[in-house]
């Protein structure tokens, strides 16, 4: 089972009282919500694969950021939820996903520059134009002060 939904089923031993789960996970793997995230906003990693119940630490590189740890749930899965930090450097960054059994899978992220400080200096660059240009307009007048 390369891809996909992990598939189980459960044996039981008559009246026993005894079970047996078989579990069949998915290759393990990590992808990303979304291929682009800005900075400043939520960016979601989920993971397939690992062992049900399995701890799975969470880490966004080039700056190591810690996204903490997820338990798998019982089909393996874990999803990291987390908020680019502002000033986080544009560009690809890996997300890894480390299992105590399984081991490392990873995926990228590309990061967009920070849209709001972007937006907001553009914004201040043409406010302070449109001010020079009142104030050169009011001096032609003969109405500066």
């Amino acid at each position: 089972n390369e891809t996909g939904q992990a598939r189980a089923f459960t044996i039981v031993f008559g009246d026993t009282g005894y079970t047996l789960k078989v579990v069949q996970l998915p290759r393990p793997a990590a992808a990303a919500a979304a291929p682009a995230v800005a900075a400043g906003a939520q960016a979601t990693v989920t993971g397939v694969g690992f062992m049900p119940g399995e701890s799975v630490t969470g880490t966004m590189h080039s700056d190591p950021l810690d996204l903490g740890v997820q338990v798998a749930d019982d089909n393996g899965e874990v999803t990291f939820i987390w908020t680019i930090p502002a000033g986080t450097a544009a560009g690809t960054h890996t997300v890894e996903l480390t299992g105590d059994e399984t081991g490392t899978v990873t995926t990228t992220l590309d990061v967009q520059g920070d849209s709001l400080a972007s937006i907001m200096e553009v914004i201040r660059q043409l406010l302070q134009r449109l001010l020079d240009f009142i104030t050169q307009f009011l001096a032609g007048l003969g109405l500066n002060r």
